[in-house]
């Protein structure tokens, strides 16, 4: 007898091959985690598909292996990627039984492309990027922090500068292989001015390549 505080057992890719296999009919999504799963659910209801099951990818039961040597990182998105191509193998390219969705990551940028008709991807580098809209941000400075005396659109252009540097500083790591870790947190590398964030990029690769040993690199 299973103990009800124990772990579901992942499902094997083999099972699921089968499943859509003899189940056409079947609509299921796989997604990278969390915090996905329970977006992507809200809009399906907002749209009565309630055909759809959503399944985050620690469902399934995938060796690292496997993952590695079709190319991709091991990690919840190479693994959504990878059962894509399994999928993009073994079923018929028509089948509408399951999807997978990933976020886009760094693939616009490095040039990267996936033929799978498995494989969806969200319009921005990451799920949570659907947020960072005008609209939601002075919904939530108006729920949070309505001394700041600041509308979403002003934050937007205030913090857009500061992201797209850090994301590409995380760009250059992954293209240029550094495998680098990436900091906790980019705070110490920020300061406050009349009410706006300044950001010194200088000191922060100084201190994202000291704290790696690649000091060596470090911009004069």
């Amino acid at each position: 007898m299973q103990n009800n505080d124990e772990a579901p057992a992942k499902r094997k890719v083999e099972e699921l091959i089968t499943r859509y296999r003899f189940e056409p009919s079947i609509r299921d999504l796989f997604v990278e985690g969390r915090s996905d799963a329970a977006l992507i659910k809200k809009v399906l209801q907002s749209q009565n598909l309630k055909n759809v099951v959503v399944y985050e990818i620690s469902s399934v039961e995938i060796p690292a292996e496997a993952v590695l040597a079709a190319g991709q990182p091991n990690g919840v998105r190479g693994r959504v990627l990878y059962l894509a191509f399994v999928f993009g193998e073994a079923l018929s390219p028509g089948s509408k039984a399951v999807t997978c969705a990933a976020d886009r990551d760094y693939d616009l940028v490095l040039g990267r492309r996936y033929a799978s008709p498995f494989l969806l991807f969200v319009d921005y580098c990451c799920i949570e990027m659907y947020a960072f809209n005008a609209n939601v941000l002075n919904n939530l400075l108006n729920a949070i922090a309505p001394a700041i005396g600041k509308t979403g659109e002003l934050l937007l252009r205030e913090l857009t500068p500061l992201l797209q540097r850090l994301f590409l500083i995380r760009a250059t790591n992954i293209s240029l292989a550094l495998n680098i870790k990436w900091l906790p947190s980019f705070n110490d590398s920020c300061t406050l001015k009349d009410g706006s964030i300044q950001f010194d990029e200088t000191d922060f690769i100084k201190r994202y390549l000291g704290k790696n040993g690649r000091r060596r690199r470090c911009p004069r």
